[in-house]
């Protein structure tokens, strides 16, 4: 009687252990199939709609009125107005990735005409990442419109949430295992018509922009601008456009900037491009950045012949005239000058081609600066003349040592 019972919950405990395998299986598939539907579901979205790990969010802007707007864009400058979101931008994160993961490395471009910022993602087969942040930061004059390198990521972005560090802003690289610091907001300023007055990127009339072109391994994008003012009484006009190209697994962009006089009488301007890069890590400032160039390190303020050089920038390292020790990251940036060669190229702890001292060494925690002047600059009317520079990243040398950064080739032009 005991054996007969025990047979029989035996095979009633078997039967729904079956069963439940069966619905498993069966919940399995189902959670499988819905999955791939959402997968699915997301890649139609991201051809249909351009959704990208960067726009695939939906802010509720709280308007001046007390109303919300609903937009799935916000500028730096209105992230305080921000009073909940809707965001999957981690499932495009997710996607690039794993795009990039099966070796179908990728560059993601998300560009707002109207705003005119933008993001430029590439996702390398080797899991390693190349970002650059388009127009995305705010100044005390206002916020810059258009191809201007610089600013953080938006609210939502997944990865602007997982990078404590602010590493990844301006321009930056991911290792595999941590983001790298390699260009800031660049400081632009320009001279018109031989007054003092040095007009910032945020000055500049935003015309309008354009993709030229965005594939999965390359993206151009040109933004026109225009600054109109008074020069000892007379009023003067200077259009400026500008084109930035980014290629898969190139470790730098190209930017063109080109002037154009469209009065009636011949015009000077004066043109610096720079910044202080804080290479490395970003909350470390400048601590650790000295310059270099082909065949020589600057660790005080100086000039670069920039006919005897062709690139200068800063590399994460140590400057030991001033005792900086720590664990500096090694990598390093660069700017290349490919077209008109500047006037000027100097290192200093403050913008100024005029005031470098060449006794006093790189030591500023959070201004280590290098720029490039094209100065007394002559359009006549009519006349275009475009300034054609790379801004990239060396990496650490392999072979280690005191060795150089290794600066990568770089194209001539954009085409």
């Amino acid at each position: 009687m005991t054996n007969s019972h025990e047979q029989k919950t035996g095979r009633h405990a078997r039967y729904h252990r079956r069963r439940m395998k069966k619905w498993a299986v069966l919940a399995s598939g189902l959670l499988a199939g819905f999955l791939l539907t959402c997968l699915l579901g997301a890649v139609a979205a991201r051809s249909i709609f351009h959704l990208t790990s960067t726009n695939a969010v939906l802010y509720f802007l709280r308007q001046p009125d007390g109303s919300l707007e609903i937009t799935n864009h916000a500028r730096t400058d209105e992230n305080s107005r921000v009073e909940r979101m809707f965001d999957i931008s981690c499932v495009y994160n997710f996607l690039a990735q794993a795009e990039a993961g099966i070796g179908m490395g990728n560059i993601e471009t998300t560009w707002n005409d109207r705003e005119g910022d933008g993001v430029i993602k590439e996702y390398r087969n080797d899991g390693t990442e190349f970002l650059v942040v388009l127009a995305r930061y705010a100044n005390d004059a206002g916020t810059p419109q258009g191809v201007f390198i610089g600013g953080d990521l938006p609210l939502g972005d997944v990865q602007r949430t997982t990078e404590t560090s602010n590493n990844n802003t301006g321009m930056a690289y991911y290792d595999g295992k941590r983001w790298n610091h390699i260009w800031c907001s660049l400081n632009e300023g320009t001279t018109i018509g031989g007054n003092d007055k040095v007009y910032g990127p945020e000055e500049w009339k935003y015309l309008g922009s354009k993709v030229l072109k965005s594939t999965s391994s390359e993206v151009a994008i040109e933004s026109s601008h225009e600054l109109n003012t008074m020069a000892r009484g007379v009023p003067v006009s200077l259009l400026m456009k500008r084109t930035i190209q980014k290629k898969l697994g190139e470790d730098y962009i190209l930017l063109k900037v080109e002037f154009m006089n469209p009065g009636n009488a011949p015009l000077t301007y004066m043109y610096e491009l720079g910044d202080e890069p804080w290479v490395g890590d970003f909350f470390r400032g400048s601590a650790g950045n000295i310059g270099w160039t082909d065949g020589a390190l600057y660790k005080y303020e100086g000039y670069v012949n920039p006919s005897q050089h062709s690139y200068a920038g800063y590399w994460d390292i140590g400057n030991d005239v001033i005792n900086e020790t720590g664990a500096f990251t090694g990598y390093a940036d660069f700017v290349e000058w490919l077209s008109e060669q500047p006037d000027y190229v100097y290192f200093a702890n403050e913008f100024g081609f005029f005031k470098v001292n060449e006794k006093k060494p790189l030591s500023s925690w959070n201004n280590r600066v290098m720029a490039l002047v094209w100065n007394r600059q002559v359009l006549k009317p009519g006349e275009r003349r475009a300034h054609v520079v790379a801004f990239g990243m060396a990496k650490p040398d392999s072979q280690a040592g005191v060795s150089l950064p290794v600066k990568p080739p770089v194209r001539r032009e954009i085409d």
